[in-house]
């Protein structure tokens, strides 16, 4: 229960980072100074008063295992690795703006960034991987994704993976909280109790307008417990109301995400391990602790504002990023302060109206065409299009090599495993065999003037006497393989030209 008026000056010095209580509640519902939990807290003195602060935020822990099989390789998609995108109350897809972690990845990790992510958007918790990404950078990405995304509130703050002799991480093991037993009906109830929110936000005129009633509303439904249940995830704060530092900052970054404004999540220190946010308004970034303008025992008719908005040069007398967050962008923007843009005539928000019946649209079952989620098995799933099996078309997308081929139409490509480990047991003169065997094939279908295993008469065959030679295998395909000629070619030119397919750190 929130604290009577009476003792509010009494606790307003009282600012916690996700922190356990420091007045007990008495029998008549009044509070008395109290004792802190020595396990759980701990203190700090600054120049004006001494402040009790209490842990809140849990560091991710991974654990990391030798794959059975030390030679275990990491096996390429056919199909690209997509991003998927969340979307605001209006059903625009965010940009990656809104992504402020996975901007901070190179081009080969937000692949596997986006792998990871789409596993666990699917509510899967065992991801086979399909990039090759190192053990030593596997939690940079994870931790990426979980900075990236509240809308993952299922997720739990520990996870498990194997490596292969080489290093490279093989697959990996996420766990999840209680509220995946059921993640259809949780999702549904998070998104619903929010809803209401957003929709009057939306209405306001005003992005800081908007930012100020989220604000309001977080501090004014939501108490500080330290243990609560689901405390990291922002569904402990929308749904039960409940959280620490970890809950406050997330569910102020999803709320600002479906508004369209870009938030990210902040780890840092402040006095023990802490979670705020960084927001953009009009350019400029900004910096919000909700968690501290909540103070302990703090009356439902009492705001504070004095951590809303603020630059860096202010935070960091008290709060400081750890290494990750402070490659972000640093906050320095005065604009749109409470004191500049309110200045201070306004004073709490009215909530009388909240539309309860309100829905927006779900990160949960809307996601555009171009960003399904990627499979994350091993094996390449069995392709049944019409366009695996009519190589004779003869429309401009079918004169591609992916169409006209044999290598499509021989078992090596039909086999539902997709497994062509036997060929690496070929002698020379199982190829030799084989390459004749092709050229018979092209001969007896009109196709007397290519020599199979030339590869240069196919280039001048589909891409005239006038492309380089080496461009199509030198220069378009890096690190070239001839055992991996149709596996690339299929991948890289079928997707990119028939579909159109944007593909990115090959």
């Amino acid at each position: 229960m929130k604290i009577k008026a009476v003792f509010a000056a009494a606790l307003s010095a009282v600012i916690l980072t996700g922190c356990a209580a420091v007045f007990d509640e008495l029998d008549d519902g009044t509070y008395e100074e109290g004792t802190l939990n020595d396990e759980t807290t701990s203190a700090v003195t600054d120049e004006k008063t001494s402040l009790s602060y209490g842990t809140g935020l849990e560091e991710i822990t991974i654990t990391a295992q030798e794959d059975p099989d030390p030679d275990r390789q990491i096996r390429r998609r056919r199909t690209p690795v997509r991003q998927i995108r969340g979307v605001d109350i209006n059903g625009n897809t965010l940009s990656d703006d809104f992504y402020f972690y996975r901007s901070l990845l190179s081009g080969t990790y937000k692949q596997a960034y986006d792998q990871i992510y789409a596993a666990l958007y699917n509510g899967s918790q065992t991801i086979n991987m399909s990039v090759s990404v190192y053990s030593s950078d596997i939690a940079n990405i994870v931790y990426s994704v979980y900075y990236d995304h509240p809308e993952l509130f299922w997720v739990d703050s520990s996870l498990s993976y194997y490596m292969n002799g080489s290093g490279i991480v093989t697959s990996l093991t996420v766990n999840f909280n209680g509220t995946a037993s059921d993640l259809k009906s949780s999702q549904q109830l998070f998104e619903g109790t929010i809803a209401p929110l957003i929709k009057l936000a939306s209405s306001l005129p005003e992005d800081v307008q908007k930012v100020k009633l989220v604000h309001d509303y977080l501090t004014n439904t939501i108490q500080y417990v330290s243990g609560s249940e689901y405390n990291q995830s922002a569904y402990s704060a929308i749904v039960n109301g409940k959280t620490v530092c970890a809950g406050y900052a997330h569910a102020f970054q999803y709320c600002m995400q479906k508004l369209g404004i870009p938030a990210a999540y902040i780890v840092g220190y402040a006095g023990e391990n802490h979670a705020w946010n960084l927001l953009r308004l009009d350019g400029e970034y900004y910096s919000m602790d909700v968690t501290w303008d909540d103070p302990l025992g703090n009356p439902a008719t009492t705001y504070y504002y004095d951590y809303f908005n603020v630059t860096d040069s202010y935070l960091s007398k008290d709060h400081t990023r750890d290494a990750r967050s402070a490659k972000l962008p640093a906050a320095y923007g005065t604009r749109y302060s409470y004191a500049s843009y309110f200045g201070g005539n306004a004073y709490g928000s009215d909530f009388s109206g909240l539309d309860y019946s309100a829905t927006m649209p779900s990160d949960f079952n809307i996601v555009p065409a171009q960003t399904q989620p990627v499979q994350t098995t091993t094996t390449a799933p069995v392709q049944t299009e019409p366009s695996y099996t009519e190589p004779a078309q003869t429309t401009p997308a079918y004169t591609t090599p992916a169409y006209t081929t044999p290598a499509y139409t021989t078992p090596s490509y039909t086999e539902p495993d997709d497994d062509y480990s036997y060929i690496d047991d070929w002698s020379d003169e199982d190829w030799d065999n084989y390459w004749n065997d092709m050229d018979n094939w092209l001969d007896s279908n009109g196709y007397d003037d290519i020599d199979y295993n030339n590869y240069d008469d196919w280039e001048d065959y589909y891409f005239g006497d006038s492309i380089d030679d080496d461009y199509y295998y030198d220069d378009y395909y890096d690190d070239y393989d001839d055992d991996d000629y149709y596996d690339d070619f299929y991948d890289n030119y079928y997707y990119n030209d028939y579909y159109d397919y944007d593909e990115y750190g090959w």
